[in-house]
């Protein structure tokens, strides 16, 4: 079992927190390998990795330890998996040192929460993805212009590769769905009861209150600033009260520090 965060970059870590007082930044990275051996890379989901900085990572951490890389969101988001090939050529492309080292982990696809299962739709999607560092590299040599001089065209070693995919809408709860994923040996992510959803944290931190599920372990975190549900027939109803109690649960956000969410996590993982 591996166990790590969801990046190493943070502010609130400094000064003793996490990171010992005076510690430069470009060591971050060097001293939380020393306590975790996994990260799951976020920034790439909002941007492509420069090479020389991904082959950093890949010098400042033990042989055994593992990056998941987050897929990025113009291929899930705005693409939303349809006319992918171009980008995804350009993501293996940009994480050329990580595929090259035995470094790298599953690659995250985290859908939208408005995209729906299409079984036609995802299964394109899952039959372009590589399975070998080899098949990465194939893909990579096929980049544009944009990735000239930090792309992977060869590799001296064909490992396998692994892809997980993060789903948050209702209509994947179906045997087609699990089908198309024990067919391409795909993991599947779960996020509904996730303690510390990204999209719950972020609408907090953007001033909108949440609605969120009681049994997600989500009342804690969310406190006076959402309304929580047991199940979806609940949700007019609660949308409706929230839409009444705006101002009011706006202004009683507290957005968690990242230490609490991290001692909640163990709380869950614990049982």
């Amino acid at each position: 079992m591996h166990i790590g965060c969801s990046g190493w970059q943070y502010r609130d870590w400094r000064n003793g927190a996490f990171y010992p007082p005076k510690l430069p930044q470009r060591r971050w990275l060097e001293h939380y390998a020393g306590e975790f051996d996994t990260v799951e890379v976020n920034s790439t989901f909002y941007r492509l990795p420069k090479k020389d900085a991904v082959a950093r990572w890949v010098e400042q951490t033990p042989d055994d330890f593992l990056f998941t890389v987050k897929a990025s969101r113009y291929l899930t988001h705005m693409k939303r998996l349809t006319d992918m090939e171009r980008g995804v050529e350009r993501l293996y492309a940009g994480i050329a040192p990580l595929v090259e080292s035995p470094k790298l982990g599953p690659v995250l696809w985290q859908l939208p929460p408005n995209l729906g299962f299409d079984a036609g739709r995802i299964a394109d999607f899952l039959a372009l993805l590589p399975r070998t560092t080899a098949a990465a590299a194939e893909l990579a040599s096929h980049h544009d212009e944009r990735m000239e001089g930090r792309a992977l065209t060869t590799t001296e070693e064909d490992r396998p590769l692994r892809h997980a995919m993060e789903v948050r809408h209702p209509s994947y709860e179906t045997p087609a769905f699990t089908d198309l994923l024990r067919a391409h040996d795909l993991y599947l992510a779960p996020s509904q009861d996730d303690p510390c959803s990204n999209a719950l944290l972020e609408a907090l931190a953007c001033g909108l209150p949440a609605a969120y599920l009681q049994s997600g372990g989500h009342p804690e975190l969310v406190g006076d600033g959402g309304v929580g549900f047991d199940s979806s027939e609940e949700l007019p109803e609660v949308f409706a009260q929230l839409h009444e109690e705006l101002e009011q649960r706006r202004g009683a956000i507290r957005v968690p520090a990242l230490s609490e969410v991290a001692d909640r996590y163990l709380e869950v993982l614990r049982g």
